[in-house]
């Protein structure tokens, strides 16, 4: 059976397949499919998912997107892919929030704004620069401003 159209990206995903030919034939199009549910990223590695992540977001093309740490646990191969399709995506029409805890991503995302977080509150924001300090200094000397 060959996969035809993949909804709902939830936990779930609805896959339509056809029966067979002749099936498809006789009962029209529409009656020649079974809905079959399969839990999305079944048997995927790490790396996979947040691939497939970054798919679902370019389907879906979401006009706000949260990536929280989507660089966790990717190979360099893997964040060079991930940045570059982020990259893509992203125009005047969408924003992207991205949540990660190291820099060698936003390397690639070059990113317009940086907000530094500590203890939930956001305690210094700049330009990408700001990344060049956290690496230099690491995030104590913000420590003191979240107080």
């Amino acid at each position: 059976m060959k996969p035809v159209l993949l909804t709902d990206f939830g936990s779930t995903y609805t896959k339509l397949t056809a029966v067979d030919v002749d099936t498809a034939r006789v009962l029209g199009t529409a009656a020649a499919y079974t809905t079959v549910q399969t839990d999305v990223n079944d048997g995927f590695s790490g790396g996979e998912r947040k691939k497939t992540e970054i798919l679902q977001m370019c389907m879906l093309e979401p006009k706000l997107t949260m990536l929280d740490e989507i660089d966790s646990g990717l190979d360099v191969d893997a964040v060079r892919i991930v940045s570059e399709t982020v990259s893509q995506y992203h125009n005047e029409n969408n924003s992207i929030l991205v949540i990660t805890h190291h820099s060698e991503i936003l390397q690639h995302l070059k990113p317009d704004f940086v907000h530094v977080l500590i203890n939930g509150r956001i305690v210094k924001s700049g330009d990408a620069s700001l990344i060049q300090t956290i690496e230099a200094n690491g995030y104590e000397s913000f420590r003191g401003q979240a107080e």
